[in-house]
């Protein structure tokens, strides 16, 4: 180890590329895997078999470190796409949760709106000069109309609740999930 690689060492690891896995030259040994590649300039070559355990063991390391780079490289991208699901998650969590209480606020104008409504309705009666029966008569038709009109409400508040129940179940995954 002597710093980095000389312009000569540089090329000679892009050239590694191409060749085969343990190439070895004398007193020189290249050993390369996707990501890990080696050169040894001093090999000792006058112990043969020391030299062969030396190559076995040395690409047996470099492979071992090849197989963990990738695992981290996997790791890695398994990381990124669940960060990028749990910001999906949580977008879609608030974005839910802005249209349900959106939605119950409505509902609750609704009731509002008919309230008032009916009140004036009442009011105007009296300067039409409408007798009891009359006035019960147009009464009627609205408050069953509005009784039509709050059953279909009262089908989407079920489906409403349903909503609800989901944004609370995706916001307790989101905090476990921290």
């Amino acid at each position: 180890m002597h710093g980095p690689a000389s312009q000569l060492e540089t090329a000679i690891l892009q050239r590694m590329s191409s060749m085969e896995r343990v190439v070895q030259f004398s007193n020189r040994l290249s050993i390369h895997f996707q990501q890990v590649r080696l050169i040894i300039n001093n090999l000792p070559t006058e112990d043969t078999e020391r030299c062969g355990r030396l190559r076995d063991n040395l690409a047996i390391l470099i492979e071992a470190a090849d197989t963990s780079l990738k695992a981290i490289d996997i790791t890695q991208t398994a990381l990124r796409r669940q960060e990028t699901v749990l910001r999906s998650i949580q977008s879609l969590t608030a974005a839910l949760d802005s249209l349900d209480q959106q939605q119950r606020l409505s509902n609750q104008n609704r009731g509002i709106s008919f309230s008032n409504g009916m009140m004036q309705l009442e009011r105007a009666f009296a300067g039409l000069g409408l007798s009891d029966a009359q006035e019960a008569v147009l009464l009627n038709i609205v408050r069953d109309t509005w009784e039509q009109i709050a059953t279909s409400y009262s089908d989407e508040s079920g489906l409403q609740n349903r909503l609800s129940g989901i944004i609370q179940h995706l916001q307790e995954s989101l905090q476990q999930a921290e």
